[in-house]
């Protein structure tokens, strides 16, 4: 797309809850890591660890200065339970669109707490995106879309 290079920075860290320094776990092949601390699988052999930045949306936005987004696109290997909640003043004052796979229970339950107290409505990332009504409705992999307004 031309002229993309000059909207879009990126930031070479993790989204966490909070700035810190962030153990990463590096997995099997190059497509596959997490960081440490994440949801979701935890049969997979992480060989070795590399540390990264770590930065939560909301200081990227309020005390960094930067633009907030009007879209979150999350695939981040159970690492939503880390990343949700430090991005809740950017759900609550800007309320971008979120796409997110989730990884696991715990990664679901981070997911719905967060987004619902945000004030979103939660769907299926499939045709018709039909509305999920309760966090038991998730499957241990789900694809959502969270959209602004209440439930």
């Amino acid at each position: 797309i031309s002229g993309m290079g000059e909207r879009v920075t990126i930031v070479p860290a993790a989204v966490v809850e909070t700035p810190r320094p962030v153990r990463f776990l590096v997995g099997p092949s190059g497509g596959m890591g997490k960081a440490e601390g994440s949801a979701g699988r935890q049969d997979v052999a992480y060989a070795q660890a590399v540390e990264v930045e770590g930065i939560s949306l909301d200081a990227f936005v309020f005390d960094q200065g930067n633009p907030p987004p009007a879209l979150v696109k999350m695939d981040i290997e159970g690492g939503e339970v880390l990343a949700l909640p430090g991005m809740q003043r950017v759900l609550e004052r800007y309320k971008p669109v979120v796409l997110m796979e989730l990884h696991g229970p715990q990664a679901a339950q981070a997911a719905w707490q967060a987004l619902t107290l945000a004030g979103y409505r939660l769907h299926r990332m499939q045709a018709g995106y039909p509305a999920v009504r309760a966090v038991e409705d998730l499957d241990w992999k789900a694809y959502l879309v969270a959209l602004p307004g209440e439930q």
